[in-house]
């Protein structure tokens, strides 16, 4: 019977004294709704239509009030050309035109005149197929100088480069700029439906 009654005293002694464990803090994280919301995306941003847009004369460029980011409207002016030296080709061709039809009134004249001289036979064939060939070289003369008028007329007009629509500029020449016309482009991009300017 000694053996229950030590079992008793063992189960009703007091237990042995354990260490406290240290107090820890809790850190919570409040969390709001749009802070879940919000997500980032590497990606590449690229204009759905983009024009590209040149001069279609050569020219030294004179102004370019519209630079990178630059909101632009329809027919808006992007940039011009010299304008002196496009107004000086345009009168040099006009001079031209004039010189050549005073030349070529003198040859129709010349050709006339042979023409009479060979009816009374005074002057040898010769004299009139070479006063003939003279006035058809300045006729031609004559077309070569209307064709360099029209250019030169045209590139005046086409010295300034207006957007086609509106949009952003997304390049532009440099400064200073070349003066070559297709050395460099300027590109509109239109906005987006809803976009403010």
């Amino acid at each position: 019977m000694i053996r229950p009654v030590l079992l008793c005293l063992l189960a009703l002694a007091p237990a042995p004294a354990r260490a406290e464990a240290p107090v820890r803090p809790v850190v919570s994280e409040i969390v709001t709704g749009s802070a879940i919301a919000t997500r980032d995306f590497p990606g590449v941003i690229a204009a759905e239509v983009e024009t590209t847009l040149g001069f279609q004369t050569a020219g030294r460029i004179e102004t370019r009030p519209v630079n990178l980011g630059d909101a632009v409207t329809a027919g808006q002016v992007l940039a011009t050309l010299d304008q002196v030296t496009l107004a000086e080709d345009v009168a040099a061709a006009s001079a031209g035109l004039r010189a050549a039809r005073a030349e070529a009134d003198f040859a129709r004249q010349s050709l006339e005149r042979a023409q009479e001289l060979q009816r009374r036979g005074v002057a040898p064939l010769a004299t009139l197929e070479a006063a003939a060939a003279k006035a058809a070289a300045a006729r031609a003369t004559v077309d070569r100088a209307r064709a360099d008028l029209t250019r030169a007329r045209d590139a005046e007009r086409f010295g300034r480069l207006t957007a086609p629509s509106a949009g952003w500029s997304a390049r532009s020449w440099p400064n200073p700029a070349p003066s070559s016309p297709r050395a460099r482009r300027f590109c509109v991009w239109p906005p987006p439906p809803g976009a403010r300017r």
